[in-house]
């Protein structure tokens, strides 16, 4: 087999890492036979679903950013709005 790029690399060292990881946890491997094929199903269904709870997260996380990026130009542009509107009223007053 060809050398891995980085990429590829870096998910079977991730892969073999959360291998070690679940054996020293649960004291075995995917290759238990007390699973049957629906407990199997279940968990990946558990492990979805947490996952799907991450992406929410991070969404809230996202769209929030987004927003508070989007108040603040807001806020930096009616600054130089009043700024403007400041500077034509001192003009007309004198």
């Amino acid at each position: 087999m060809g050398k891995l790029d980085r990429n590829a690399q870096r998910v079977a060292e991730k892969l073999l890492r959360r291998s070690k990881i679940g054996t020293s946890k649960y004291g075995t491997t995917t290759e238990r036979q007390d699973y049957s094929h629906d407990d199997w199903l279940v968990h990946l269904q558990d492990e979805l679903l947490d996952a799907a709870v991450y992406i929410e997260a991070l969404l809230r996380i996202s769209t929030g950013d987004r927003i508070r990026t989007l108040l603040h130009r807001l806020n930096e542009e009616q600054k130089v709005q009043f700024a403007a509107q400041d500077n034509a009223g001192k003009q007309g007053e004198g």
